[in-house]
């Protein structure tokens, strides 16, 4: 998950062996971890008021403009979750929302 970080006023940020180090206080912490629930607060309500709908393999292609073996890689790859048995792929709506949104990779919408 990425650190929504808050106006960087007093925050320094420093790399260290590739990671990102950032060093801020007590106030700019909590205004960060304020706004990371606020954002997972809104996301479970959107989730609890949103229906959920489960689609094929071949229609959740066709929503994400891709080919169904993309779909069977994305699950295996663990982004898309099947919710089928055997080897039925069933897909939620919501992974194929969360896909969407995701930055790990790219999907023309």
């Amino acid at each position: 998950m990425a650190l929504a970080l808050p106006t960087l006023v007093k925050s320094k940020i420093m790399y260290y062996r590739e990671r990102t180090i950032i060093q801020m206080d007590a106030t700019e912490l909590m205004e960060s971890i304020d706004n990371m629930f606020d954002k997972k607060l809104e996301e479970m309500l959107e989730r609890l008021e949103k229906k959920e709908l489960i689609y094929t393999r071949d229609e959740a292609a066709k929503i994400l403009h891709s080919s169904p073996n993309t779909i069977s890689a994305l699950v295996k790859q663990g982004i898309l979750k099947n919710k089928g048995y055997g080897r039925k792929i069933l897909i939620s709506s919501f992974d194929i929302d969360r896909a969407k949104e995701s930055k790990r990779f790219k999907i023309k919408v």
